[in-house]
């Protein structure tokens, strides 16, 4: 096993990113588990009402908007737009663990492999999780208050299954183009526990 860990899951909002990322970190006695959601929530106030960050104040699946009339490109356009930001301060927060030795389970909608120089050190394990089954993807979000955001409803985010779609597609993508391992959460206790025999035998 390297001297420290770091685990980046990646998937859109209601694939079980921060149920797993907790169970893995019970499982694998990992101290600190951070999420995209709250870096975000962090850079927000910092860079304020900068014109080149407008992109950042809103939902990503609405970020298509800074980009003209909703399509399948300006979808992608969005999305890329955020995460270039944010790609930045995932590299950080993967950097300072590796300099400090410490383990890290990170979990976030941004998952651009292109973008964060730090998931190509050897003690860091990248997995994406997907769920392209419309139905289950559904019951997935709305069940959520029942699992991790107590306080936020699904109602919102199941009607904008379209954006989250096509990201989910195109992060598997570039998945496929950088050798990540994905997993399909459609079944999310098989997904939990294959997830968990995978890391065990990537820090082996």
């Amino acid at each position: 096993m390297p001297e420290n860990v770091v685990i980046f899951i990646g998937g859109v909002p209601c694939v079980g990113k921060t149920s797993i990322a907790g169970f893995m970190a019970k499982e694998l006695d990992i101290g600190m588990v951070l999420s995209g959601d709250y870096l975000r929530e962090f850079i927000r106030p910092i860079v304020g009402t900068e014109e080149k960050y407008s992109t950042l104040f809103v939902s990503v699946y609405n970020a298509w908007k800074q980009f003209g009339e909703m399509s399948d490109e300006n979808i992608i356009k969005g999305y890329k737009a955020q995460s270039h930001f944010m790609s930045k301060g995932i590299n950080s927060l993967i950097e300072r663990a590796n300099k400090n030795g410490e383990n890290l389970i990170l979990e976030s909608l941004y998952f651009c492999p292109d973008e964060i120089d730090a998931l190509k050190h050897k003690n860091v394990v990248k997995l994406y999780i997907y769920n392209l089954n419309r139905e289950s993807y559904r019951k997935m979000i709305l069940e959520r208050t029942q699992y991790t955001h107590t306080k936020s409803s699904g109602n919102r985010l199941a009607e904008n299954i379209y954006q989250y779609t096509k990201i989910m597609e195109y992060t598997l993508k570039l998945c496929e183009q950088y050798g990540i391992k994905t997993f399909d959460s459609s079944d999310y206790l098989k997904a939990r526990e294959d997830i968990l025999k995978y890391v065990k035998k990537m820090i082996e």
